[in-house]
């Protein structure tokens, strides 16, 4: 539950941690007080940018901004990601963007704020990368290879479960180390209920 404003605050936070020269700390404060708009954002990137670092974005789950109120009817938001990270090159902005959906709904999805101008995320067509699932030998040599090593029934009880999704294949394998750390790794309904209830509720970040 955030506003653009706060979301910008979020991703430049490590700026707060480190010790920054006085144009920086003034370009900050700047943002800050004119709720991260564009000028300000462009202003302290390039800023950024003449002390040698790049900036780097990390954006999962992207297809969220499409349903969250305070963003799915912001083009302002989206056009300042644009300018941003395709303003020049090498961009001072990193975006490393990763989606369950690919580029053509969110043109789509995101064109109807302003059909008259070209797709606002066009300059990501030439980097993107589309990840597919494991193949089941590829799964076999995944769980063989685990340390400490799974037992066969614990891994022909995941295989079928991930569906050769890597993330998914780690939570599950993980699901399984905590129930055997219980003393309940025989007890694969368990372990499966436990799978699926993470999977259902977003819970997908086991602690280590």
């Amino acid at each position: 539950e955030c506003s653009p404003s706060q979301f910008w605050e979020m991703a430049l936070e490590p700026l707060c941690l480190m010790e920054l020269n006085s144009k920086l700390e003034k370009a900050y404060q700047i943002c800050q007080n004119n709720q991260f708009n564009k000028l300000s954002l462009e202003n302290l990137i390039s800023l950024i940018n003449q002390q040698g670092w790049r900036f780097v974005l990390l954006l999962d789950q992207f297809e969220v901004f499409l349903e969250h109120p305070q963003f799915n009817k912001n083009w302002a938001f989206f056009t300042t990601l644009r300018s941003l990270a395709a303003s020049r090159t090498p961009s001072p902005l990193v975006l490393v963007i990763a989606s369950n959906q690919s580029l053509k709904p969110f043109h789509q999805q995101i064109q109807h704020l302003s059909p008259s101008t070209s797709p606002v995320l066009n300059f990501l067509e030439g980097g993107l990368t589309a990840l597919g699932g494991l193949s089941e030998s590829k799964m076999d040599h995944l769980l063989a290879h685990n340390k400490p090593p799974l037992p066969q029934k614990a891994r022909q009880l995941i295989k079928p479960m991930v569906g050769g999704h890597p993330y998914l294949l780690n939570v599950a394998v993980s699901e399984f180390w905590k129930a055997s750390s219980n003393g309940e790794q025989d007890s694969f309904e368990t372990i499966e209920q436990a799978f699926y209830d993470r999977i259902q509720n977003g819970s997908l970040i086991s602690p280590q």
